[in-house]
């Protein structure tokens, strides 16, 4: 190139985008990144230089409805009215660009699970506060790496784009939360599944890692939002899957599982969160689940529900309305304990002999016992009661609650012994309490108990 020579490299339809002139290349910047550029060197617009309060330039964040963009610190805060959302209301994003996330008051808190694979459904649908739902921004998304991709240290949060349990259930935390006017949190949602075939694998394995990784990542990324993370739950979703293990092993490890957690979260600064099972619905692992939900020891742990609550299809895979439901009621359960309020779906604690034809079997719970073979499709006139008197099978003539307890249920049967009660053992139940909410109820966990003598 000679000297004084000028020129056009790229023109397009509005002018010259690439040209050169005797110093070099010439480029036209659009006005959308010469804005993203003033609001991350912090310049005025129309001005050499500027302090972080100065006027930023809405077309910065894109094709979105947004007005009133200020710098505060590391983050543009602004008002807009994006899809999903009833209204305007305050977001924010990273000057460094990312994806935009709701402006909350207080803890950013965590939703997530551990299991195996059953755990990782997926589905195509967002959540319905796209904000407010997000995930670790490790680019692995809501269902996690499947013990495959490790989780690696970030300290930032993306959207999501799927839909697991745990998305869904920080989406009807939310939608319950907006409905009755109470704050409404950033919720970080992820799940972490591998193959472990026994308790043990899964506690030592690597999903636990992964885990234990999206913890100390969720706090990071609460701390450059200015504010403390809250791992508010983690679904202990495992069972079927252990195909080796003892009872004695199988509850030994999900106490250590939950010990690690707790210890991670002290070491954090943060409170343990709540553990919530759900007892399977073929049946596999009843009495380890019930003594983790009876004798949790120092950790908090519910049962949300009972697998047989829900509608599977033939691979044992929940229906889209059991996904709902089960989303419904893992958030029902999260947001009792986070207000402190009373949860707890019925436990069988004890069966007894008190009398040649009848058993008591006494429960515990938030209200009195209901019993209902109609709600639930399946349910047989026994309301899932079994009595054994060693390997035989005795008939369950009549359930029907004790006049005098109304935590307790009389069941007659005929005349004899018995050695063992099953309740919803790898089939439906018909026990419930009062507690009813958009259609569903709290039944009664699983249990298999042995039947003391008068």
């Amino acid at each position: 190139m000679l000297r004084g020579q000028t020129g056009v490299l790229l023109r397009v339809e509005n002018g010259t985008v690439i040209g050169f002139d005797e110093t070099g290349l010439i480029l036209r910047l659009s006005d959308t990144t010469l804005a993203d550029l003033r609001a991350r060197l912090d310049l005025r617009q129309g001005q050499g230089g500027g302090g972080a309060d100065g006027w930023i330039d809405p077309a910065t964040l894109g094709d979105i409805d947004a007005w009133g963009l200020r710098r505060v610190g590391d983050w543009i805060g602004f008002q807009a009215r994006l899809a999903g959302y009833d209204g305007p209301r305050g977001f924010r994003r990273h000057v460094t660009g990312g994806d935009i996330m709701a402006d909350t008051a207080g803890p950013v808190l965590a939703v997530l699970s551990l299991g195996g694979a059953r755990r990782a459904w997926t589905g195509a649908a967002r959540p319905t506060f796209p904000a407010h739902v997000l995930s670790p921004g490790d680019d692995l998304g809501p269902v996690g790496g499947g013990g495959e991709s490790p989780a690696v240290p970030c300290d930032r949060l993306q959207q999501v784009t799927e839909a697991t349990l745990d998305t869904m259930t920080a989406d009807a935390l939310l939608r319950r939360r907006v409905a009755a006017g109470r704050a409404q949190p950033l919720i970080v949602a992820r799940c972490e599944t591998d193959a472990s075939v026994s308790a043990t694998a899964l506690c030592d394995g690597p999903a636990m890692a992964q885990l234990e990784q999206v913890i100390r990542n969720t706090a990071a990324a609460a701390t450059v939002l200015g504010t403390r993370a809250r791992i508010a739950s983690v679904a202990l979703d495992f069972g079927a899957e252990d195909v080796v293990e003892g009872e004695t092993a199988f509850v030994a490890a999900m106490h250590r599982i939950m010990d690690r957690i707790a210890a991670l979260c002290a070491a954090l600064h943060m409170q343990a969160p709540l553990f919530h099972l759900r007892s399977d619905e073929t049946g596999a692992r009843v009495r380890e689940h019930w003594q983790l939900a009876v004798f949790p020891g120092v950790h908090r742990v519910t049962v949300s529900a009972p697998g047989y609550m829900f509608d599977f299809d033939d691979d044992h895979r929940p229906t889209a309305t059991a996904m709902e439901a089960m989303a419904a009621m893992e958030s029902h359960a999260i947001d009792a304990d986070l207000s402190r309020t009373p949860w707890s779906c019925p436990r069988p604690l004890l069966a007894e002999s008190t009398g040649p034809a009848q058993i008591r079997v006494t429960f515990d719970g938030v209200g009195g016992l209901v019993l209902d073979g109609q709600t639930l499709r399946g349910v047989a006139g026994d309301l899932g009661f079994s009595l054994f008197n060693g390997d035989a099978a005795v008939h369950v003539t009549g359930v029907h609650v004790d006049p005098g307890d109304p935590l307790a249920l009389l069941l007659d049967h005929p005349q004899g012994a018995l050695t063992r009660l099953h309740y919803a053992v790898g089939r439906r139940g018909g026990v419930r309490d009062g507690w009813a909410q958009d259609g569903l109820h709290r039944w009664a966990i699983p249990a298999d108990l042995p039947v003391a003598p008068c």
